[in-house]
């Protein structure tokens, strides 16, 4: 009997033994899955429904000026022309709703004066802008503007002018800060900023001569402006150890020439 009853013990321990492991197993087994399903969900949410965020890169900004004369009334109109890359780093779509430039008026003794422009027109990013006789900005008109999509992972770029009408000169410090409104928020949003200070010069040169002011970004000025020279007085050493030589001849210009016609110099 005693001999039985080891062996039934041995067997039942053995059993239970096994249970155990198989429990183990099944909870292993159950870790696993619930570590792959949420991984899983992760990358589900990742590549169709994560929102993302909407990136905005604006770059030179050009300010103008141009004055207006009608029955013996007179205005101006300033503007100024923003260019900039968009992207959405989300998987959804986006949509800009809307665009405007706050001015603020940095030298007046008004807490917070300031005004709004309003998104005047979409330009092409190809044509240049040029100062001169005439609104050159006219010749890059394209595009409707805002509303507009950004698709998934997508990058856009984009050139547009906000403007306003002004009845007297301005003669003040002025900041310009570019706004967005898109489905990522729920209010306006500032994006970059320009300052310019308008003197008296630059308002007869904008107005009467056409002249267009490009503005850095103030985000961009510490990176793109800050030069450096080590030692200070490096160009000291770095001049020719001998005379240069004369030219025995003035150059020679260098120019086309058409087919029947006179050469095209340049």
């Amino acid at each position: 009997m005693t001999g039985t009853t080891f062996f039934v013990e041995a067997a039942s321990a053995a059993g239970s033994d096994g249970s155990r492991a198989g429990t183990w197993i099944a909870l292993v087994a159950l870790l696993i899955s619930l570590i792959a399903a949420i991984f899983s969900g992760v990358a589900l949410w990742r590549t169709h429904f994560t929102r993302g965020s909407v990136i905005f890169t604006p770059r030179f900004a050009q300010f103008s000026v141009t004055q207006w004369t009608n029955d013996g009334c007179g205005w101006f109109t300033p503007d100024i022309a923003i260019s900039a890359s968009i992207a959405n780093t989300g998987v959804r779509p986006i949509v800009v709703q809307g665009l405007r430039v706050r001015v603020g008026y940095r030298g007046l003794p008004i807490p917070d004066a300031h005004e709004i422009w309003d998104f005047n027109m979409e330009l092409d990013t190809t044509t240049e802008l040029r100062s001169g006789p005439g609104r050159s900005v006219l010749k890059a008109r394209s595009g409707t503007g805002p509303p507009f999509i950004v698709l998934s992972k997508a990058v856009v770029d984009k050139r547009f002018v906000c403007w306003s009408r002004w009845e007297k000169p301005v003669i003040q410090d002025l900041r310009f800060t570019l706004e967005a409104k898109t489905t990522r928020s729920r209010s306006w949003v500032a994006i970059e900023s320009w300052s310019f200070n308008v003197t008296p010069q630059d308002w007869v040169y904008m107005t009467g001569k056409g002249t267009i002011i490009s503005l850095p970004p103030e985000s961009l000025e510490s990176v793109r402006f800050n030069r450096e020279t080590h030692p200070k007085d490096l160009h000291k050493y770095t001049g020719p150890t001998e005379s240069l030589p004369e030219l025995s001849s003035p150059p020679t210009p260098s120019h086309v020439v058409h087919e029947g016609s006179d050469p095209d110099r340049r």
